[in-house]
Protein backbone atom coordinates (compact mmCIF):
# COMPACT_ATOMS: atom_id res chain seq x y z
CA UNK A 1 0.00 0.00 0.00
CA UNK A 2 1.41 3.39 -1.06
CA UNK A 3 1.99 5.90 1.73
CA UNK A 4 0.11 8.57 -0.27
CA UNK A 5 -3.01 6.39 -0.21
CA UNK A 6 -6.08 8.16 1.24
CA UNK A 7 -8.23 5.76 3.34
CA UNK A 8 -11.95 6.36 3.89
CA UNK A 9 -14.12 4.87 6.64
CA UNK A 10 -17.27 2.89 5.91
CA UNK A 11 -20.53 4.82 6.28
CA UNK A 12 -22.00 2.23 8.66
CA UNK A 13 -19.12 2.15 11.13
CA UNK A 14 -20.12 2.39 14.81
CA UNK A 15 -18.10 2.76 18.02
CA UNK A 16 -19.06 1.73 21.55
CA UNK A 17 -16.96 2.48 24.62
CA UNK A 18 -16.72 -0.58 26.90
CA UNK A 19 -14.07 0.69 29.34
CA UNK A 20 -11.83 3.67 29.97
CA UNK A 21 -9.29 2.44 27.43
CA UNK A 22 -11.14 0.12 25.04
CA UNK A 23 -13.87 0.30 22.42
CA UNK A 24 -15.88 -1.98 20.17
CA UNK A 25 -15.85 -0.95 16.52
CA UNK A 26 -18.46 -2.64 14.34
CA UNK A 27 -19.98 -2.79 10.91
CA UNK A 28 -23.71 -3.59 11.04
CA UNK A 29 -23.77 -4.77 7.43
CA UNK A 30 -20.82 -7.16 7.78
CA UNK A 31 -21.70 -8.18 11.40
CA UNK A 32 -18.13 -7.77 12.61
CA UNK A 33 -17.37 -6.58 16.14
CA UNK A 34 -13.73 -5.88 17.04
CA UNK A 35 -12.28 -4.70 20.34
CA UNK A 36 -9.69 -1.91 19.94
CA UNK A 37 -7.59 0.10 22.38
CA UNK A 38 -7.54 3.87 22.87
CA UNK A 39 -4.65 4.48 20.44
CA UNK A 40 -6.34 2.57 17.62
CA UNK A 41 -9.59 4.44 18.30
CA UNK A 42 -7.80 7.79 18.15
CA UNK A 43 -6.04 6.77 14.96
CA UNK A 44 -9.27 5.67 13.23
CA UNK A 45 -10.92 9.01 14.07
CA UNK A 46 -8.18 10.76 12.04
CA UNK A 47 -9.26 8.86 8.90
CA UNK A 48 -11.48 11.44 7.16
CA UNK A 49 -11.19 10.51 3.49
CA UNK A 50 -8.94 13.51 2.81
CA UNK A 51 -5.63 12.76 4.54
CA UNK A 52 -3.05 10.31 3.22
CA UNK A 53 -1.40 7.67 5.41
CA UNK A 54 1.63 9.93 5.86
CA UNK A 55 -0.52 12.91 6.86
CA UNK A 56 -2.53 10.77 9.31
CA UNK A 57 0.72 9.54 10.83
CA UNK A 58 2.03 13.08 11.31
CA UNK A 59 -1.24 14.27 12.87
CA UNK A 60 -1.39 11.30 15.22
CA UNK A 61 2.18 11.68 16.43
CA UNK A 62 1.78 15.40 17.03
CA UNK A 63 -1.61 15.18 18.73
CA UNK A 64 -0.90 12.21 21.00
CA UNK A 65 2.92 12.43 21.38
CA UNK A 66 3.58 9.07 19.74
CA UNK A 67 6.24 7.82 17.33
CA UNK A 68 4.24 5.58 15.01
CA UNK A 69 5.36 5.33 11.37
CA UNK A 70 3.16 5.30 8.22
CA UNK A 71 4.01 1.64 7.50
CA UNK A 72 2.44 0.66 10.83
CA UNK A 73 -0.78 2.43 9.82
CA UNK A 74 -0.73 0.70 6.44
CA UNK A 75 -0.28 -2.63 8.19
CA UNK A 76 -3.26 -1.86 10.49
CA UNK A 77 -5.43 -1.10 7.47
CA UNK A 78 -4.37 -4.18 5.50
CA UNK A 79 -4.45 -6.73 8.31
CA UNK A 80 -7.32 -5.47 10.46
CA UNK A 81 -9.61 -2.68 9.31
CA UNK A 82 -9.98 -3.74 5.67
CA UNK A 83 -10.91 -7.37 6.32
CA UNK A 84 -13.78 -6.38 8.65
CA UNK A 85 -15.40 -3.96 6.21
CA UNK A 86 -14.42 -0.86 8.19
CA UNK A 87 -13.00 0.93 5.13
CA UNK A 88 -14.33 1.67 1.67
CA UNK A 89 -12.73 0.12 -1.41
CA UNK A 90 -11.84 -3.26 0.09
CA UNK A 91 -14.95 -5.28 -0.75
CA UNK A 92 -12.93 -8.22 -2.08
CA UNK A 93 -10.84 -8.38 1.11
CA UNK A 94 -13.75 -8.39 3.57
CA UNK A 95 -13.83 -11.43 5.78
CA UNK A 96 -17.28 -13.08 5.54
CA UNK A 97 -19.33 -13.28 8.73
CA UNK A 98 -19.11 -16.68 10.35
CA UNK A 99 -21.05 -18.13 13.24
CA UNK A 100 -19.00 -19.09 16.31
CA UNK A 101 -16.67 -22.01 15.61
CA UNK A 102 -17.93 -23.89 18.69
CA UNK A 103 -21.48 -23.91 17.23
CA UNK A 104 -21.85 -26.68 14.65
CA UNK A 105 -24.57 -27.53 12.08
CA UNK A 106 -26.60 -24.48 13.03
CA UNK A 107 -29.63 -23.15 11.20
CA UNK A 108 -32.28 -20.52 11.87
CA UNK A 109 -35.76 -21.60 12.93
CA UNK A 110 -37.30 -18.16 13.64
CA UNK A 111 -36.26 -15.17 11.55
CA UNK A 112 -35.66 -11.67 12.84
CA UNK A 113 -39.14 -10.39 11.95
CA UNK A 114 -40.92 -13.23 13.76
CA UNK A 115 -38.81 -12.73 16.89
CA UNK A 116 -39.24 -8.95 16.75
CA UNK A 117 -43.04 -9.26 16.76
CA UNK A 118 -42.94 -11.55 19.80
CA UNK A 119 -40.49 -9.76 22.08
CA UNK A 120 -42.52 -6.56 22.28
CA UNK A 121 -45.14 -8.32 24.40
CA UNK A 122 -42.51 -9.16 27.06
CA UNK A 123 -40.82 -5.77 27.48
CA UNK A 124 -42.76 -5.13 30.71
CA UNK A 125 -40.88 -8.03 32.35
CA UNK A 126 -37.76 -5.85 32.45
CA UNK A 127 -39.33 -3.19 34.59
CA UNK A 128 -37.13 -3.14 37.72
CA UNK A 129 -39.78 -3.84 40.38
CA UNK A 130 -41.80 -6.25 38.25
CA UNK A 131 -38.63 -8.23 37.63
CA UNK A 132 -37.66 -8.35 41.31
CA UNK A 133 -41.14 -9.50 42.38
CA UNK A 134 -41.37 -12.16 39.66
CA UNK A 135 -37.91 -13.57 40.42
CA UNK A 136 -38.65 -13.80 44.14
CA UNK A 137 -42.07 -15.37 43.57
CA UNK A 138 -40.78 -17.86 40.97
CA UNK A 139 -37.80 -18.94 43.08
CA UNK A 140 -40.13 -19.55 46.01
CA UNK A 141 -42.35 -21.79 43.88
CA UNK A 142 -39.38 -23.81 42.59
CA UNK A 143 -37.84 -24.17 46.08
CA UNK A 144 -41.10 -25.27 47.72
CA UNK A 145 -41.82 -27.76 44.94
CA UNK A 146 -38.29 -29.16 45.12
CA UNK A 147 -38.47 -29.88 48.84
CA UNK A 148 -42.02 -31.20 48.57
CA UNK A 149 -41.21 -33.69 45.81
CA UNK A 150 -37.57 -34.53 46.56
CA UNK A 151 -38.29 -38.16 47.54
CA UNK A 152 -40.17 -38.80 44.30
CA UNK A 153 -37.00 -38.48 42.21
CA UNK A 154 -35.62 -41.84 43.30
CA UNK A 155 -38.51 -43.80 41.78
CA UNK A 156 -39.41 -41.39 39.01
CA UNK A 157 -39.38 -43.06 35.59
CA UNK A 158 -38.31 -40.56 32.98
CA UNK A 159 -39.37 -42.79 30.09
CA UNK A 160 -43.00 -42.62 31.14
CA UNK A 161 -42.81 -38.83 30.90
CA UNK A 162 -40.42 -38.63 27.94
CA UNK A 163 -42.91 -36.78 25.72
CA UNK A 164 -43.68 -34.30 28.50
CA UNK A 165 -39.96 -33.79 29.19
CA UNK A 166 -39.02 -33.25 25.53
CA UNK A 167 -41.96 -30.90 24.93
CA UNK A 168 -41.37 -28.72 27.99
CA UNK A 169 -37.58 -28.77 27.56
CA UNK A 170 -37.94 -27.53 23.97
CA UNK A 171 -40.37 -24.78 24.95
CA UNK A 172 -38.13 -23.79 27.86
CA UNK A 173 -35.07 -23.48 25.60
CA UNK A 174 -37.00 -21.38 23.10
CA UNK A 175 -38.22 -19.17 25.92
CA UNK A 176 -34.61 -18.87 27.13
CA UNK A 177 -33.44 -17.48 23.80
CA UNK A 178 -36.53 -15.30 23.57
CA UNK A 179 -35.40 -13.80 26.89
CA UNK A 180 -32.05 -12.78 25.39
CA UNK A 181 -33.76 -11.30 22.34
CA UNK A 182 -36.36 -9.46 24.47
CA UNK A 183 -33.70 -7.85 26.68
CA UNK A 184 -31.76 -6.80 23.58
CA UNK A 185 -34.89 -5.25 22.06
CA UNK A 186 -35.83 -3.60 25.39
CA UNK A 187 -32.50 -1.75 25.41
CA UNK A 188 -33.05 -0.54 21.85
CA UNK A 189 -30.56 -2.81 20.08
CA UNK A 190 -31.39 -4.78 16.94
CA UNK A 191 -31.33 -8.57 17.25
CA UNK A 192 -31.31 -11.43 14.78
CA UNK A 193 -33.32 -14.62 14.70
CA UNK A 194 -33.36 -17.73 16.86
CA UNK A 195 -31.75 -20.95 15.65
CA UNK A 196 -30.59 -24.38 16.70
CA UNK A 197 -27.17 -26.01 16.47
CA UNK A 198 -24.79 -28.34 18.27
CA UNK A 199 -22.31 -27.47 21.03
CA UNK A 200 -20.11 -30.37 22.22
CA UNK A 201 -22.43 -32.68 20.22
CA UNK A 202 -25.38 -31.44 22.30
CA UNK A 203 -28.33 -29.73 20.55
CA UNK A 204 -28.66 -26.12 21.71
CA UNK A 205 -30.77 -23.11 20.77
CA UNK A 206 -29.17 -19.74 20.18
CA UNK A 207 -30.25 -16.15 19.61
CA UNK A 208 -28.30 -13.70 17.47
CA UNK A 209 -27.73 -10.79 19.89
CA UNK A 210 -24.25 -9.74 18.77
CA UNK A 211 -25.45 -6.13 18.72
CA UNK A 212 -25.33 -6.02 22.54
CA UNK A 213 -21.68 -4.98 22.28
CA UNK A 214 -23.08 -1.48 21.77
CA UNK A 215 -24.54 -1.58 25.29
CA UNK A 216 -22.73 -0.62 28.51
CA UNK A 217 -21.49 -3.45 30.71
CA UNK A 218 -24.40 -3.66 33.17
CA UNK A 219 -26.95 -3.87 30.35
CA UNK A 220 -24.97 -6.60 28.58
CA UNK A 221 -25.03 -8.59 31.83
CA UNK A 222 -28.81 -8.17 32.04
CA UNK A 223 -29.11 -9.50 28.48
CA UNK A 224 -26.98 -12.52 29.42
CA UNK A 225 -29.12 -13.19 32.51
CA UNK A 226 -32.39 -12.73 30.63
CA UNK A 227 -32.38 -16.32 29.32
CA UNK A 228 -32.24 -17.84 32.81
CA UNK A 229 -34.80 -15.25 33.98
CA UNK A 230 -37.30 -16.27 31.28
CA UNK A 231 -36.77 -19.98 31.93
CA UNK A 232 -37.35 -19.41 35.65
CA UNK A 233 -40.68 -17.76 34.86
CA UNK A 234 -41.61 -20.54 32.43
CA UNK A 235 -40.71 -23.39 34.80
CA UNK A 236 -42.48 -21.81 37.78
CA UNK A 237 -45.62 -21.35 35.67
CA UNK A 238 -45.52 -24.99 34.55
CA UNK A 239 -44.97 -26.12 38.17
CA UNK A 240 -48.10 -24.22 39.21
CA UNK A 241 -50.06 -25.86 36.40
CA UNK A 242 -48.73 -29.30 37.36
CA UNK A 243 -49.70 -28.71 41.00
CA UNK A 244 -53.23 -27.63 40.07
CA UNK A 245 -53.57 -30.70 37.82
CA UNK A 246 -52.11 -32.92 40.59
CA UNK A 247 -49.48 -34.16 38.11
CA UNK A 248 -46.22 -35.11 39.85
CA UNK A 249 -44.56 -35.87 36.52
CA UNK A 250 -45.10 -32.32 35.20
CA UNK A 251 -43.80 -30.82 38.45
CA UNK A 252 -40.69 -33.01 38.57
CA UNK A 253 -39.93 -32.51 34.89
CA UNK A 254 -40.21 -28.73 35.33
CA UNK A 255 -37.87 -28.71 38.33
CA UNK A 256 -35.40 -30.89 36.40
CA UNK A 257 -35.48 -28.48 33.47
CA UNK A 258 -34.82 -25.52 35.76
CA UNK A 259 -31.89 -27.37 37.35
CA UNK A 260 -30.46 -27.77 33.86
CA UNK A 261 -31.11 -24.05 33.31
CA UNK A 262 -28.99 -23.11 36.34
CA UNK A 263 -26.10 -25.01 34.76
CA UNK A 264 -26.03 -22.21 32.16
CA UNK A 265 -24.49 -20.02 34.87
CA UNK A 266 -21.40 -22.23 34.78
CA UNK A 267 -18.53 -19.89 33.76
CA UNK A 268 -16.26 -22.69 32.50
CA UNK A 269 -18.28 -23.50 29.36
CA UNK A 270 -19.49 -21.09 26.69
CA UNK A 271 -22.85 -20.56 28.34
CA UNK A 272 -24.53 -17.58 30.00
CA UNK A 273 -22.23 -17.65 33.03
CA UNK A 274 -19.19 -17.48 30.77
CA UNK A 275 -20.46 -14.39 28.93
CA UNK A 276 -21.50 -12.73 32.19
CA UNK A 277 -18.00 -13.15 33.59
CA UNK A 278 -16.50 -11.94 30.30
CA UNK A 279 -18.61 -8.79 30.52
CA UNK A 280 -17.76 -8.23 34.18
CA UNK A 281 -14.06 -8.41 33.33
CA UNK A 282 -14.55 -6.65 29.98
CA UNK A 283 -12.58 -9.42 28.28
CA UNK A 284 -14.37 -10.60 25.08
CA UNK A 285 -12.20 -13.70 24.51
CA UNK A 286 -12.13 -14.94 28.09
CA UNK A 287 -10.82 -18.48 27.50
CA UNK A 288 -8.12 -17.40 25.09
CA UNK A 289 -6.92 -14.52 27.26
CA UNK A 290 -6.92 -16.56 30.47
CA UNK A 291 -4.95 -19.36 28.81
CA UNK A 292 -2.42 -16.76 27.70
CA UNK A 293 -1.71 -15.98 31.36
CA UNK A 294 -0.57 -19.54 31.88
CA UNK A 295 1.80 -19.10 28.96
CA UNK A 296 3.04 -15.85 30.53
CA UNK A 297 3.97 -17.73 33.70
CA UNK A 298 6.02 -20.10 31.57
CA UNK A 299 7.82 -17.13 30.06
CA UNK A 300 8.47 -15.78 33.56
CA UNK A 301 10.14 -19.05 34.52
CA UNK A 302 12.39 -18.67 31.47
CA UNK A 303 13.45 -15.24 32.74
CA UNK A 304 11.21 -12.90 30.74
CA UNK A 305 9.73 -9.90 32.62
CA UNK A 306 6.08 -10.13 33.69
CA UNK A 307 3.94 -7.03 34.26
CA UNK A 308 0.40 -7.84 35.40
CA UNK A 309 -2.50 -5.80 36.71
CA UNK A 310 -5.35 -7.04 38.93
CA UNK A 311 -7.35 -8.24 35.92
CA UNK A 312 -4.41 -10.30 34.68
CA UNK A 313 -4.18 -12.03 38.06
CA UNK A 314 -7.91 -12.78 38.00
CA UNK A 315 -7.60 -14.26 34.49
CA UNK A 316 -4.75 -16.42 35.75
CA UNK A 317 -6.89 -17.67 38.65
CA UNK A 318 -9.77 -18.34 36.24
CA UNK A 319 -7.46 -20.39 34.02
CA UNK A 320 -6.25 -22.39 37.05
CA UNK A 321 -9.85 -23.02 38.19
CA UNK A 322 -10.84 -24.12 34.68
CA UNK A 323 -8.09 -26.72 34.67
CA UNK A 324 -8.90 -27.69 38.26
CA UNK A 325 -12.56 -28.34 37.39
CA UNK A 326 -11.43 -30.56 34.53
CA UNK A 327 -8.94 -32.35 36.80
CA UNK A 328 -11.59 -32.98 39.47
CA UNK A 329 -13.94 -34.38 36.87
CA UNK A 330 -11.22 -36.70 35.55
CA UNK A 331 -10.37 -37.78 39.10
CA UNK A 332 -14.03 -38.58 39.79
CA UNK A 333 -14.40 -40.60 36.60
CA UNK A 334 -11.08 -42.45 36.73
CA UNK A 335 -10.75 -43.12 40.46
CA UNK A 336 -14.09 -42.62 42.23
CA UNK A 337 -16.58 -43.84 39.64
CA UNK A 338 -14.55 -46.18 37.43
CA UNK A 339 -17.63 -48.27 36.61
CA UNK A 340 -19.02 -45.39 34.55
CA UNK A 341 -16.21 -46.00 32.04
CA UNK A 342 -15.77 -49.77 32.39
CA UNK A 343 -19.49 -50.52 32.09
CA UNK A 344 -20.23 -47.84 29.50
CA UNK A 345 -20.13 -50.17 26.44
CA UNK A 346 -22.41 -52.72 28.14
CA UNK A 347 -24.83 -50.03 29.28
CA UNK A 348 -25.05 -48.55 25.78
CA UNK A 349 -25.68 -51.98 24.25
CA UNK A 350 -28.23 -52.80 26.95
CA UNK A 351 -30.02 -49.50 26.35
CA UNK A 352 -30.39 -50.13 22.62
CA UNK A 353 -31.51 -53.73 23.19
CA UNK A 354 -34.18 -52.58 25.64
CA UNK A 355 -35.36 -49.84 23.29
CA UNK A 356 -35.54 -52.36 20.45
CA UNK A 357 -37.69 -54.64 22.60
CA UNK A 358 -39.98 -51.76 23.53
CA UNK A 359 -38.71 -51.53 27.10
CA UNK A 360 -38.52 -47.79 27.84
CA UNK A 361 -37.81 -48.09 31.54
CA UNK A 362 -35.22 -45.31 31.81
CA UNK A 363 -34.47 -43.56 35.10
CA UNK A 364 -32.59 -40.36 35.92
CA UNK A 365 -29.78 -42.41 37.44
CA UNK A 366 -29.31 -44.54 34.32
CA UNK A 367 -29.09 -41.41 32.17
CA UNK A 368 -26.58 -39.84 34.59
CA UNK A 369 -24.43 -43.00 34.39
CA UNK A 370 -24.29 -42.60 30.60
CA UNK A 371 -23.69 -38.84 30.61
CA UNK A 372 -20.46 -39.09 32.62
CA UNK A 373 -18.44 -41.14 30.09
CA UNK A 374 -20.03 -39.28 27.16
CA UNK A 375 -18.89 -35.97 28.70
CA UNK A 376 -15.40 -37.40 29.18
CA UNK A 377 -15.23 -38.49 25.55
CA UNK A 378 -16.35 -35.05 24.33
CA UNK A 379 -13.78 -33.30 26.52
CA UNK A 380 -10.99 -35.56 25.29
CA UNK A 381 -11.98 -35.01 21.64
CA UNK A 382 -12.23 -31.23 22.08
CA UNK A 383 -8.85 -30.95 23.81
CA UNK A 384 -7.18 -33.28 21.32
CA UNK A 385 -8.42 -31.06 18.49
CA UNK A 386 -6.98 -28.00 20.24
CA UNK A 387 -3.62 -29.69 20.80
CA UNK A 388 -3.50 -30.87 17.17
CA UNK A 389 -4.17 -27.33 15.93
CA UNK A 390 -1.40 -25.94 18.16
CA UNK A 391 0.98 -28.68 17.02
CA UNK A 392 0.20 -28.04 13.35
CA UNK A 393 0.80 -24.30 13.79
CA UNK A 394 4.17 -24.98 15.40
CA UNK A 395 5.12 -27.42 12.65
CA UNK A 396 4.15 -24.90 9.96
CA UNK A 397 6.05 -22.14 11.77
CA UNK A 398 9.16 -24.32 12.06
CA UNK A 399 8.87 -25.32 8.39
CA UNK A 400 8.65 -21.67 7.29
CA UNK A 401 11.70 -20.78 9.38
CA UNK A 402 13.65 -23.62 7.76
CA UNK A 403 12.62 -22.46 4.29
CA UNK A 404 13.70 -18.88 5.06
CA UNK A 405 17.08 -20.12 6.29
CA UNK A 406 17.57 -22.12 3.07
CA UNK A 407 16.69 -19.12 0.93
CA UNK A 408 19.07 -16.87 2.87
Amino acid sequence: MELNYIPELSDELEFSKISNSSYIVSSAQEKHYVKINQDTYNLILLIDGEKSLTEICVDFNQKYQREINPNAIANLINNSLAQYGFLKGFDESIKPYQKPSYLKLSYQILNENAVSKSVKFFHFLFDKWIGILLVGFSLSIVAISLFSNFNLYQNFNLAESALVFISFATMSLLFHELGHATATSYFGINHGGIGIGFYLLTPVFYADVTGVWHLPKHKRIIVNLAGVYFELLFCSLVILCGTLLNSNSIVIVSITIFARTLFNLNPFLRSDGYWILADLLEVPNLMTNSSQKLNDVGKLILGEPLIWNSKDFFLFIYAILSHLVLALFLFYVLFVNQDSILLFPNRIVSLFINLQKGNFNVSFMSIFELLIPITLILLVVRNMKSYVKILMKRINSAFKKQMIKKIL
